[in-house]
């Protein structure tokens, strides 16, 4: 008899895993796929800030899916894979992690299985493990308590066995490609209001215990390791990397001892297309604070994670007060006040500044004129990186500095002199001709649309037998207001719920919703579901290929008959 969470667990009634698994892994991040490993969908960033961002303004939307028994039982069958993460919630004393042994390309069967067994003699007793889909490879489990800590902690800790299995890998030479620790928990970065999301940084998926329901009782009484424990491992790992002169892919990381590295180079890519942000503790961390201050902003999604890292760096590295760069000076060089703000102060106006000038149209808000909200939004991101919820976070910061201060780094990373020339022109602009971005507002153009067009929307108010308002029917009036800004935004633009209302023109709230339905059954836009706009009420319309081929044909038509 086994007793877990307060229940008696017997294996006559292996079910008893379902809520036993649950309660251990995200519920922010997850995904399945076919058995082949083959359409993978999982829970995606941008669907996790929505969620939040919906929550907050209390309207549809605001939930995440989860993963039920159905799943859970088709998972057991092998008719699909789930994957999971770690759960790094405080309120969660103990989650799932997995470590992956991988023989992709090479290795073999006897090879994992060695690896599995010097584990199981070296600290990891009772490791739950199965063979991994292509029957050479082998995933085990354990559990992690982590009473008192949070998802940061846990990344950390996971972090550390992964770099203390690497070097054992080395020493050990196993028959196996490579040996890696998955099911790391998405870090969330919460501000001060509730439900304020400002960024994410998404986890690594492990496929979950395939044989749980046929085994329960080894994988509930499976291997138990703190936190704490594989910080140590860690630091382990980090003397014998040194002792040894071993090389491993990357520099050891542990809550105690903190190699702050900067490497040469970052995934520009990886910024470009998902707003990626690395771990402070990563050496990546300070080139892309660099990079990202250079550039402006590179997602739609990630104002206020970015202006916190940015707000972090100046607080605790380059302009940390009583550190060896003092920030008086610096904001003198830059011909910024010091007399009568505060430091945090200083780099909230700082940042808006850059904000204003190299948004790159990835705030929608500002082209919406609402730079109040903008505003608002920097001051709460820079207060909060003014209290780093990670206590580790002080240590790694003082660790920057002190290595700053003794010449530990090739080159300097400053950044408040990018952000300030940055928004020079900008704010250059905004004396010669006010604030540009005030005086933005939405023109609607009330003219015909192509005839096909024309035809399709007034056969169908007849059919639905609508009513004329002033003359026209308002489906067909939205419809020209709708698709003409479209046309002039190259085929695609944010809009948000105030806009659309207004589009509308009508006194319902909800009328626009019922006429853009309507729109997109008749194949003249694009689904605009799943395109939520983080921390601000908009989507993303978009014509469909035969909407825009009708615009463009009528465009070439009027062009011909003005050259003729």
């Amino acid at each position: 008899m086994i007793v877990q969470d307060g229940v008696n667990f017997n294996e006559n009634y292996p079910k008893k895993i379902l809520p036993w698994l649950r309660k251990r892994i995200s519920p922010y991040q997850w995904g399945q796929s076919r058995h082949d490993k083959t359409k993978l969908r999982q829970i995606s960033k941008s669907q996790l800030m929505g969620c939040y961002a919906a929550r907050r303004l209390d309207i549809r939307g605001g939930w995440i899916p989860s993963i039920n028994n159905n799943l859970m039982m088709n998972h057991f069958a092998g008719g699909i894979i789930l994957y999971g993460t770690s759960d790094g919630r405080y309120a969660t004393d103990e989650t799932l992690a997995q470590i992956d042994i991988d023989c992709h390309g090479r290795g073999s069967r006897e090879g994992a299985r060695a690896c599995v067994e010097w584990l199981e003699a070296n600290g990891f007793p009772g490791l739950f493990w199965s063979h991994s889909t292509d029957g050479v490879g082998i995933h085990a489990y354990f559990r992690l308590g982590k009473r008192g800590v949070g998802d940061q902690g846990v990344v950390s800790g996971l972090t550390s066995l992964q770099q203390w299995l690497r070097i054992q890998f080395s020493l050990q030479q196993w028959d196996i490609s490579g040996i890696e620790v998955m099911g790391t928990p998405p870090v969330m970065n919460w501000g001060d209001d509730k439900y304020e999301l400002l960024g994410v940084t998404m986890g690594k998926l492990m496929k979950l215990p395939v044989d749980a329901y046929d085994r329960p009782a080894e994988l509930m009484t499976c291997c138990l390791k703190t936190v704490k424990e594989l910080g140590a491992l860690g630091l382990k790992a980090w003397e014998l990397s040194r002792s040894l002169s071993l090389s491993i892919p990357t520099p050891c990381l542990t809550p105690t001892e903190i190699v702050a590295e900067y490497c040469d180079e970052i995934d520009v890519e990886e910024i470009k297309s998902s707003g990626w942000t690395p771990d402070r503790r990563n050496g990546e961390w300070p080139r892309w604070v660099e990079y990202v201050a250079r550039e402006g902003l590179q997602d739609e999604d990630d104002l206020g994670s970015v202006i916190h890292e940015l707000a972090t760096w100046l607080l605790w590295v380059e302009m940390y007060e009583g550190g060896a760069h003092d920030r008086d000076n610096i904001l003198s060089s830059l011909c910024l006040s010091i007399s009568n703000q505060s430091l945090e102060d200083n780099v909230a106006e700082m940042l808006t500044k850059w904000v204003m000038a190299k948004h790159n149209d990835n705030v929608t808000r500002l082209s919406d004129g609402k730079v109040d909200e903008v505003e608002s939004q920097i001051r709460r991101a820079v207060k909060s990186a003014t209290s780093p919820r990670c206590p580790h976070s002080l240590e790694i910061f003082a660790n920057i500095r002190r290595k700053r201060k003794n010449g530990g780094y090739v080159r300097l990373i400053n950044i408040a002199h990018l952000l300030v020339d940055g928004a020079g022109e900008e704010d250059q602009k905004a004396h010669d001709g006010g604030n540009i971005l005030s005086s933005l507002c939405l023109t609607l153009r009330d003219d015909h649309l192509p005839d096909e067009i024309e035809t399709k929307l007034l056969q169908t108010t007849q059919r639905l037998k609508m009513r004329r308002h002033n003359g026209e029917y308002p489906l067909i009036r939205f419809a020209r207001h709708l698709l003409n800004h479209l046309w002039d935004s190259k085929g695609s633009a944010r809009l948000s719920t105030e806009t659309l209302n207004q589009m509308a023109e009508a006194t319902k709230p909800n009328q626009q919703v019922k006429y853009k339905t309507i729109l997109h059954r008749l194949g003249l836009i694009e689904s605009w579901e799943g395109t939520h706009l983080s921390r601000a009420a908009s989507s993303r319309y978009t014509m469909t290929r035969e909407t825009r081929a009708a615009f463009e044909a009528r465009y070439t038509q009027q062009h011909q008959s003005l050259t003729a």
